[in-house]
């Protein structure tokens, strides 16, 4: 694959617009301004050793995180991280900015929280509460992700074809209307 250069492909930032379902009742709820977002896909390595003293690396454990970091602070953030420890599933969808005129986002259909505590008080910047959720892998993600579990905020129509796949998240980019 030839990808080229194109400065339209530069971008310097993602979304700013997260939502989260989470909750015995869950309904799509929009996290909040965003300092940051990152989705932090890890490919660990196991090594195997060989009967001649000479080993070779392998791909190993796969994992997938999203780290926000909220630039809301307020008891209505910190209640938030409760709400999520409670809850037994996750889900996740964020806008990942936009390429051109068309509009990148992601979709988490099961995500975990592995919250540390970390509430970041710097002296030369804002407040921040850190939320790290953990995806967890699914069977399978077949076809596309339909309109209807997305929230409102989704570019998307009916259905969603897949720029990629993977068994942790899904992500599209959807021209503009």
């Amino acid at each position: 694959m030839a990808l080229g250069k194109s400065g339209d492909r530069i971008r310097s930032f993602m979304g700013n617009n997260c939502y989260l379902k989470y909750g015995a009742s869950p309904a799509w709820a929009q996290v909040g301004h965003l300092n940051r977002w990152k989705l932090h896909p890890t490919l660990g390595t196991k090594t195997i050793p060989l009967a001649d003293d000479t080993s070779m690396a392998k791909p190993g454990e796969r994992k997938v995180e999203i780290e926000l970091d909220l630039a809301q602070t307020h008891p209505e953030e910190v209640a938030l991280l409760d709400a999520l420890l409670a809850s037994p599933k996750i889900e996740f969808w964020g806008a990942a900015g936009t390429i051109g005129t068309s509009k990148v986002e992601v979709y988490a259909p099961e995500c975990t929280l592995s919250y540390d505590g970390d509430l970041n008080s710097p002296s030369s910047d804002n407040m921040k509460i850190n939320i790290v959720l953990t995806l967890v892998p699914q069977a399978a993600i077949v076809g596309g992700v339909g309109g209807s579990i997305l929230p409102t905020a989704t570019t998307q129509g009916a259905a969603v074809a897949f720029v990629g796949f993977n068994e942790f998240f899904a992500k599209w980019v959807t021209a503009a209307a």
